[in-house]
């Protein structure tokens, strides 16, 4: 099944979010391929389910995912090129969502990781007005937690799991941040994803 969102007319098509030097679209068959071999790329890291999964097994879940109305995937564009996809899911619209799928290939394009994040919060709490965002981070994925940590979340034990992540048990931390926490983070970020976003390529 191929899905190109702009045939539809529905609330989740079309969809343009950021710059054009980076920016969030919403996902759709454009973007199948490359979003399959970015799940089953080794390079990208230990902290993710690598999947091996044909393109038809993609777009069935994907447009699964379309149909679904507290579920936004949104794929990264760096200068138009394909940069990874981060997602927003449990949505209850003006109440809470959580921030998940964070994937972007292990090269240059991780440099804008904070620009990512920055756009998906501001989505968030700008655009879908919720008051509260969550997120878990394997433990051991020190980077993403510093990331996290240093853009206003704070640890949130109760949204702590488990789960298995190729064959490994491994211990998710939970992080939330508040509507009211938001300024202040974007306050803090500005600078930094302002020289991001505004990048010439």
């Amino acid at each position: 099944m191929t899905t190109f969102l702009n045939e539809f007319r529905i609330p989740k098509a079309p969809l343009q979010y950021g710059t054009e030097t980076c920016c969030l679209v919403l996902a759709d068959s454009r973007f199948s391929t490359k979003m399959v071999q970015l799940r089953g790329d080794p390079a990208v890291g230990a902290f993710l389910n690598k999947v091996d999964i044909s393109i038809e097994e993609h777009e069935r879940w994907m447009a699964s995912r379309h149909k679904t109305q507290n579920v936004l995937d949104f794929v990264v564009l760096i200068a138009g090129e394909f940069g990874g996809n981060i997602s927003l899911s449990d949505i209850a619209f003006a109440q809470h969502c959580e921030l998940g799928r964070f994937i972007m290939p292990a090269d240059g394009r991780r440099v804008f990781s904070l620009a990512v994040e920055f756009l998906t919060m501001s989505f968030a709490f700008e655009i879908l007005q919720v008051k509260d965002l969550y997120c878990a981070v394997i433990q051991e994925n020190m980077s993403t937690l510093r990331l996290h940590l240093e853009n206003g979340w704070r640890l949130y034990p109760s949204f702590d799991r488990d789960h298995r992540v190729n064959g490994r048990q491994m211990h998710l931390v939970g992080m939330h941040i508040a509507s009211s926490e938001w300024r202040i983070a974007f306050d803090n970020m500005q600078k930094r994803v302002q020289r991001l976003l505004c990048t010439n390529q």
